[in-house]
């Protein structure tokens, strides 16, 4: 298996993707209250598991 010490060059990458995945997130739940249909599904309580790790490293803005 190949290795690479260097992660840097990810860094862009994964930082546009992020931010695409968050746009979507926010976009869907703008418009409805459910990530998945009309009530509470698995989807939902796996995305709050997602939402509370990114919070947990700094990733989400915070609107007062």
């Amino acid at each position: 298996m190949e290795t690479c010490d260097d992660s840097s060059s990810l860094d862009g990458y994964i930082a546009k993707e992020i931010q695409l995945d968050f746009s979507y997130i926010e976009n869907t739940l703008s418009k409805r209250s459910y990530f998945a249909g009309d009530c509470l599904s698995a989807a939902d309580i796996m995305l709050t598991i997602v939402l509370e790790i990114a919070e947990n490293l700094g990733l989400l803005k915070v609107e007062k």
